[in-house]
Order: C-alpha cells, then sequence, then structure tokens
C-alpha cells in the first residue's frame, strides 16, 4: 500500500491562490472555487476546500486509538486489528489522510468491518445484502467521522483556518475572531476544551443572556410604539390590535429564512392597517418595524450552543463555515418532477438553499430582491470559467441552458443576460471555423503542391523509363554485335586450326 502524504504544515494557506496550480477542468458545479451565492451573494466555500483543511489538522491514528476513543471496536478483531497496524505504520498520519490518498484502503476497511460484522452480530441481525450493506456502511462513516471530529491544538486548528476567514460575516467572523483570541492564549488545548473552561463559559453565558434581554426590550419598545399609534387611530379595536403583537412575535419565530423577516412583518403590517383603515400610519408603522431585532443570535450565543450541546472541535469548525459550504439548488424542485441536471440548477449556499425549500421563485425573490442580480452575477463567473477554457465540454451549454430554465420558470423574473457569453461564443466558434477554414486551404495547397510534385516526378520517372528502354536496346544491340564478332573470331581459329594441321 502506497502513501505518499505531506506532512503537517502550519504555513497559512492563501485561500484565494491555491486553485491557480490546479490544471483540471471543473464539470461540478458546486465544486467552482470563490463563486458567489445565487440569491444572497456571499462567496461560497467548496466542500473539497473544507474537508482538504480538516486532513492536515485531524489528531494522528495512533493518538486517537491511544486515548481509547476507539475502544468500542476492541472486540472487532479484523477491524480493531487494521487500525492497529495502521496506527504502527503511519504513526503521524490522520485516518482521514490516508483514507483520502488510497482508494483501496477505503474498501479494505469496509471490508474488515463487514468480516467483524459477521464475527460479532450482536445487536445487528442480518436480513439480507442490502441491509448489510447499508449497516457496514454506516459503521464505516462513523469510523471516519469519529477520526475526522480528533484535531490539534487550537493554536494549529485556527492557523489551519484563517485562510477561510475573509469570507465570513456577522455573528460567524465574530464568534471566529473570539476563537483565535482563545488560541492564542491557549494554544496547546483543543477548542472543545476552551469551551468547556468553566471562566469562558460563564463570561459567554452571562453576555447572552444580557444581549437577549437587551433584544426583547427594544422589541417590545417598537411593538409597543406601534400598539400606541393604532389604538389611538382604532380605538374600537382595542382586542384586534392587541392581539397583533402575539401574531407578530410568532411570524418572527417561525419564519426561518432571516433575510425575509423583516419584509413578511412589514407586509404583516400593512395588511393589518388596511383591515384598520389606518394607512395614514403605514410610513410611522414601518418605520417601527425598521427598528425591531429580526436577528437572534451572535458570538455569545454561539459559544452558549456549543457549550450545552457538547460540541467537538470539528462541529465547532463546522457550525462556523458550514452555512458559507456551495451547495446545489434546484430550480424547479424535485418534488415539482424537477430534473436532476445542470440545467435546473444554481448553486447556493445552505442557508438560501433551505429558505427557499419548493417556493417558486416568483415568490420567492419578493423577500429577496437581489437574487435576480446574484443569479446573474453567478451565471457569469461560471460563464468566465468556460470560456477561459478552465470548464469541462459538459458545462459549455449551461449558461444558455439555465437562463432559459430560470425565464422560463419565473416568467422572466428572473431572465439572465447571457448576450455576451453567446457572442463571445460564436466569435470563438467563428475563430475556430476560420482556423477550420485556413487548415482546410493550407491542406488543398499541399495537396496541390504535392500533387504537382507528384506530375513532376511522373515525368522524370517515364524519362528514367524511357531512357532505361533506350539502354536496354543499345545494350541488345551491342551484344548482338558482340555475338557476330565472337562467331566471326571462332570461324578464324578454327580455319588456322585446320591449316596448321595440314
Amino acid at each position: 500500500m502506497n502513501i505518499t502524504i505531506n506532512n503537517f504544515n502550519n504555513t497559512n494557506i492563501n485561500y484565494k491562490s491555491q486553485h491557480k496550480l490546479e490544471t483540471f477542468k471543473y464539470k461540478d458545479l458546486k465544486k467552482i472555487p470563490h463563486l458567489t451565492c445565487a440569491c444572497c451573494g456571499k462567496e461560497m466555500i467548496t466542500v473539497q476546500d473544507l474537508y482538504g483543511a480538516f486532513r492536515t489538522i485531524t489528531l494522528p491514528l495512533r493518538s486517537i486509538i491511544k486515548k481509547g476513543f476507539f475502544k468500542s471496536w476492541e472486540q472487532s478483531k479484523p477491524t480493531w486489528d487494521l487500525l492497529n497496524q495502521l496506527a504502527t505504520k503511519y504513526p503521524d498520519k490522520s485516518l482521514d489522510q490516508m483514507l483520502a490518498a488510497d482508494e483501496d484502503l477505503q474498501t479494505k476497511l469496509t471490508d474488515t468491518i463487514e468480516q467483524s460484522v459477521y464475527m460479532n452480530p450482536k445487536g445487528f441481525k442480518i436480513k439480507d445484502s442490502k441491509q448489510l450493506h447499508n449497516h457496514v456502511n454506516g459503521l464505516y462513516n462513523n469510523i471516519r467521522s469519529y477520526s475526522r471530529s480528533q484535531l490539534r491544538g487550537s493554536g494549529q486548528v485556527m492557523k489551519r483556518f484563517q485562510a477561510f476567514k475573509p469570507i465570513l460575516k456577522d455573528e460567524k467572523l465574530a464568534a471566529f475572531e473570539q476563537l483565535e483570541i482563545y488560541a492564542q492564549k491557549y494554544p496547546k488545548k483543543t477548542l472543545s476544551e476552551i469551551i468547556k473552561m468553566d471562566e469562558i463559559y460563564k463570561h459567554h453565558f452571562i453576555k447572552n443572556r444580557i444581549f437577549r434581554y437587551e433584544l426583547k426590550e427594544k422589541s417590545d419598545f417598537h411593538f409597543q410604539n406601534i400598539e400606541t399609534m393604532l389604538k389611538k387611530s382604532a380605538p374600537k379595536k382595542t382586542d384586534y390590535i392587541m392581539n397583533l403583537k402575539r401574531c407578530a412575535v410568532d411570524l418572527l419565530a417561525r419564519e426561518h429564512d432571516v433575510d425575509s423577516r423583516r419584509l413578511k412583518l412589514k407586509d404583516f403590517y400593512i395588511n393589518a392597517l388596511k383591515e384598520l383603515n389606518c394607512e395614514k400610519l403605514k410610513d410611522k408603522v414601518l418605520n417601527e418595524v425598521e427598528e425591531i431585532p429580526i436577528i437572534y443570535v451572535n458570538k455569545d450565543s454561539f459559544f452558549v450552543d456549543a457549550y450545552n450541546n457538547k460540541f467537538n472541535d470539528y462541529q465547532i469548525i463546522i457550525s462556523i463555515l458550514s452555512p458559507y459550504e456551495a451547495t446545489f439548488e434546484h430550480i424547479i424542485p424535485a418534488s415539482q418532477n424537477g430534473p436532476d441536471d445542470i440545467s435546473n440548477g444554481l448553486v447556493m449556499c445552505p442557508i438560501c438553499n433551505r429558505a427557499r425549500k419548493d417556493t417558486h421563485y416568483i415568490d420567492f425573490i419578493k423577500y429577496h430582491p437581489l437574487m435576480p442580480y446574484n443569479t446573474q452575477k453567478q451565471i457569469l463567473q461560471i460563464s468566465q470559467l468556460i470560456l477561459a477554457g478552465k470548464a469541462d465540454d459538459y458545462l459549455s451549454l449551461y449558461p444558455i441552458q439555465v437562463a432559459k430554465t430560470l425565464s422560463d420558470y419565473t416568467n422572466g423574473a428572473i431572465s439572465p443576460d447571457i448576450t455576451s457569453y453567446c457572442k463571445k461564443r460564436i466569435k470563438k466558434a467563428d475563430n475556430k471555423i476560420q482556423k477550420g477554414f485556413d487548415e482546410i486551404k493550407k491542406i488543398k495547397e499541399e495537396r496541390n503542391q504535392m500533387q504537382a510534385e507528384k506530375a513532376e516526378l511522373e515525368k522524370r520517372l517515364q524519362e528514367l523509363e524511357n531512357g532505361i528502354i533506350a539502354k536496354r536496346a543499345q545494350i541488345k544491340q551491342s551484344n548482338s554485335a558482340i555475338s557476330h564478332d565472337l562467331g566471326i573470331k571462332h570461324a578464324l581459329e578454327k580455319q588456322i586450326e585446320v591449316k596448321n594441321k595440314s
């Protein structure tokens, strides 16, 4: 088994330039680096970048075994023996590094897990091959995920993920920066050990309580202002007005799509004002709605949640970066028989993808007005990649196909402009055609020249053949003369011989 892995390096990787040396052509949309979300416009992280970073900071398999994290596998001899064998042979490598470097090892580990299941069938009754296959895959993924979750010291971890910091925003950026501060103070401790420290937990717990209290106080203040205005204008509908706050709070709590919370709250109050015949208060009420907090998390709530949910190091980092991971979004949802094809897809961050669900884009863009612009931006990014020759031919028609899908599905509400791409593609095709014509012309000229040379050679050949025929005739004539002379010679010699005898 040949495994060649670079040693762990603390060097800060430049995320923006690490793809410059890549020679392959992209086939999968969500694997294209630095794409911006087609909905919110934020830059996204590819899966290979995210999990590639984890491989170099995961604890070596030998360390994990020594700490007893795989003790539950001791009774499963084939698997336990293989894990120990790998830990001994590659003491400085993580299991994730080994598996990523050698595909044969993945098969070998899966086979040994299956042997372990047959040898130790406790708690699992094998009914059929499909069930066995699913069970073995589940155990394999558990081993891999658990080994990946055990990371090195916080100093090395935060240095490795520094490359992703420029794309983080809001509470995720604040949490990341706070982790950097803790990593500088406790570089040898793991992130989960730091979060479990009593003084750190208490600090964030208290600040989170204050943050929540201030949010509630601010919300109540603005809701009360709205209620007071409405009661003055419609005193006979007090019960209805008092119920509005409860409904508004429920709406905010129920709406997981952060970007649409305020817009939906405004629509809610606009409809309420129509019901109360208080439309003259629209501007004042909407100004109050604009001040109502719609985000309930910050860096302190992040640390409190990580502590309460007992996050391991992997989960801590993933909870910060996963909202930026690129995902494939079906324009026509699969639930509406949308094809699982790139012509029916955009790339979105998980937050926007979940927010959309199967809502029609016509309704969705009401609360995401920047989506047409951000969709155009993403298609332009992919188009430039295709024109630069960095995308597989499989993607060459993608901008045209997806633009048609969007335009048809939204009745023109989202209609990306691909005129420039088409012109450049046509120009490129024309250049290619012209190049083909030039090559054909050159070939024709070469053929004509070869034909002329051939005719000349044939003429020369004919002359040589005629010369050979003439030479042959001359040689034949010379041979006849020589034969005649030889005959005379022999006759004379014979006469002389006769005379000499007499």
